[in-house]
């Protein structure tokens, strides 16, 4: 057996294990009169970017040099987007690279892994906001590095999101002020989005996004 098959088969015991204990834990749960879901629990899995339900599909987006993100943006989605835009760019530092984003958004620190890494590569990303892109996925969008669109039906989400300590927001707390310099060079966007009086959700439509600058494009079907 080689590396990389004792490698696979730790990574699925371990995967398997991580499972277990989680279907365990939701069964015991579980009220009595409500029938347990498998499919839901293994849609909570994947959502979570924990469980790769199609490995070969995502083998050959890469070979075509397009990542597909649709899970929530956490250490594990974050891995997977910043090792392949790394290992696309060693292939081809100045062919573009598609980023189809569909997500509910995540941690801000794997969202700003991403955005960093599109920034230091030389291989143009260009990014796609598919479905929803909300949150944190709003800004991956807005960071691309090479054309930036939305596909007709998208929609985006932007809030503050800011860290509160003991109830209050701290300007000066390093991770909020991340946070407000980033959507700060968006001039476009209102700036009473960033009121540090809570966290309301906004919401935007494609042609909205292109107006704030989020986007360059709205793709629009031959047909």
């Amino acid at each position: 057996m080689s590396i990389n098959q004792l490698s696979t088969l730790i990574r699925i015991a371990l995967l398997s294990g991580i499972f277990g204990i989680f279907l365990w834990k939701f069964v015991l749960e579980m009220p009595d009169d409500e029938a347990f879901d498998i499919g839901y629990a293994i849609d909570l899995m994947a959502d979570s970017g924990n469980l790769s339900l199609y490995p070969e599909l995502d083998k050959q987006l890469l070979a075509a040099r397009k990542i597909l993100l649709t899970t929530d943006i956490n250490a594990n989605s974050s891995k997977f987007v910043v090792a392949s835009l790394w290992v696309l760019n060693q292939q081809d530092p100045s062919a573009p690279i598609d980023l189809l984003i569909r997500t509910n958004g995540g941690y801000l620190d794997d969202a700003f892994a991403i955005v960093d890494t599109m920034r230091m590569i030389d291989a143009p990303v260009n990014t796609y906001a598919l479905g929803g892109s909300h949150s944190s996925g709003t800004m991956i969008v807005a960071s691309g590095t090479g054309m930036r669109a939305a596909y007709p039906n998208a929609i985006m989400m932007v809030h503050d999101n800011l860290n509160q300590h003991y109830g209050d927001y701290n300007i000066d707390d390093l991770e909020n002020k991340r946070l407000i310099e980033f959507w700060q060079s968006f001039p476009k966007i209102p700036r009473n989005w960033f009121s540090q009086m809570g966290d309301e959700m906004n919401y935007i439509n494609p042609q909205q996004a292109l107006e704030m600058g989020i986007v360059d494009l709205i793709l629009k079907p031959d047909r």
